[in-house]
């Protein structure tokens, strides 16, 4: 990411690790394999403005190869790719993008993120960070993948399923849950009953309502929880928001009786595609269109959304007032919904692309064919009115390359006669 300007010793020293362990003591030396070092570079190492170069040890009165089996290959962004196949585009497409470490690789039901690692002596890998000046970081993969497999085989599998389950959650809900708290927070649900290793398909409507108590009662003052497997630190640095949201889906789950009604709070928090039915009992909108078939949701980030409410002869109020005391609101008023709060670093705000959805609700928004419910590019702020009764509300998506990286949701509750000014 950063021209250190040492390329051509760093290439020596990679392919000198290569071959080290290659042969036995005495073993012929044809049988070293040919090694490759693959440079991306977001820059021009040499300033020759090639895009993609293939280095081997010639000879210097001529274009003889030696032919030792080295190759080294620099794949440099800021060259002339017009001669570069596709596949190699796509690579730079895929590479160069997160926050300045991490090699983002997109598909279409979700996003890995790939870091380079160096092991140790001891197992553990080193890894760098970029931010704030740059340092090398410890992390411990290795027991933590174990302890998952270990868990996923004692679980039939459920393990690995509420898991993926709980990363739905937090991108349909709209917040940042890091993946390895995940991991560990399930582990820890699962430790606490030992019934809870027989998992079948058949306990999930209950046993998903346990789940969020569960989350619900961890405690948000914690600096830090211990990943599973390694123990590292994974440290609370958004005061437990997961905890706030889980308590919020636990006292909508807690008091349903009815499987249907249970089926439809899931859907609401997992997103359409959880216990799939017709399209009709979604109660769709005729051009609706949902953001998870129109983009790669990967929460990794908090936002907030509000909205300031003007009308003639009254002072500007805040919609989340209005929600905070449960009232509606009346007709005849300009709405200004914008994000008021986000936590996306200041270096790839630039890149967001915001998009919005208006969903209106009820029987006058049918009978006005005024559903809406599309999605659409705009900026950080969204003017509406308030023109007839209904439980609508407003999403805003923050997109950077095709994917969604915070949303957020606010309701807008209009009623003409039981609505405050």
């Amino acid at each position: 990411m950063v021209d250190e300007h040492n390329l051509a010793k760093r290439s020596r020293y990679y392919h000198a690790l290569l071959a080290n362990n290659m042969l036995a003591p005495g073993e012929d030396y044809q049988k070293l394999k040919e090694t490759y070092v693959i440079f991306l570079c977001g820059f021009d190492p040499f300033g020759l403005g090639w895009a993609v170069t293939d280095y081997q040890m010639t000879a210097n009165h001529g274009k003889h190869i030696l032919g030792d089996g080295t190759h080294t290959l620099i794949l440099n962004a800021k060259g002339d790719w017009r001669e570069v196949n596709d596949e190699l585009k796509g690579i730079f497409q895929l590479v160069f993008k997160g926050d300045g470490q991490v090699v983002v690789i997109s598909f279409r039901d979700g996003v890995i993120e790939l870091v380079p690692g160096f092991e140790q002596s001891d197992g553990n890998y080193k890894y760098p960070d970029s931010n704030n000046g740059g340092s090398w970081k410890i992390t411990k993969p290795i027991p933590e993948q174990e302890e998952t497999t270990n868990m996923s085989d004692k679980t039939n599998s459920h393990y690995k399923y509420l898991s993926q389950l709980l990363r739905k959650w937090k991108n349909n809900i709209g917040f940042k849950f890091k993946g390895l708290l995940i991991d560990t927070m399930v582990k820890k649900f699962i430790d606490a009953d030992e019934q809870r290793e027989q998992i079948s398909f058949s306990d999930y409507s209950v046993l998903l309502v346990d789940l969020f108590e569960f989350l619900s009662k961890e405690d948000a003052e914690k600096a830090y929880w211990f990943a599973l497997g390694s123990n590292q630190q994974i440290s609370n640095d958004d005061n437990g928001k997961f905890i706030k949201k889980a308590k919020k889906a636990y006292n909508k789950l807690k008091d349903i009786g009815d499987e249907a009604e249970l089926e439809k709070e899931y859907r609401n928090l997992f997103g359409s595609d959880f216990a799939k039915e017709s399209e009709s009992l979604q109660n769709k909108a005729p051009n609706e269109e949902f953001v998870e078939k129109k983009f790669i949701i990967d929460i990794r980030y908090n936002m907030k959304l509000d909205c300031t409410i003007t009308q003639n002869g009254f002072r500007p109020k805040r919609l989340r007032d209005f929600l905070a005391k449960h009232w509606k609101l009346k007709i005849n008023k300009t709405l200004e919904f914008e994000v008021v709060n986000n936590d996306i670093p200041s270096d790839l705000l630039p890149n967001v692309k915001w998009y919005w959805k208006v969903r209106n609700v009820g029987i006058e928004a049918k009978k006005r064919n005024k559903e809406r419910g599309q999605i659409f590019i705009d900026r950080k702020i969204r003017r509406e009115e308030t023109d007839f009764d209904g439980n609508h509300y407003v999403e805003c998506y923050a997109v950077v390359d095709n994917i969604v990286i915070a949303r957020d949701r606010i309701s807008v509750p209009i009623s003409k006669l039981t609505g405050k000014d």
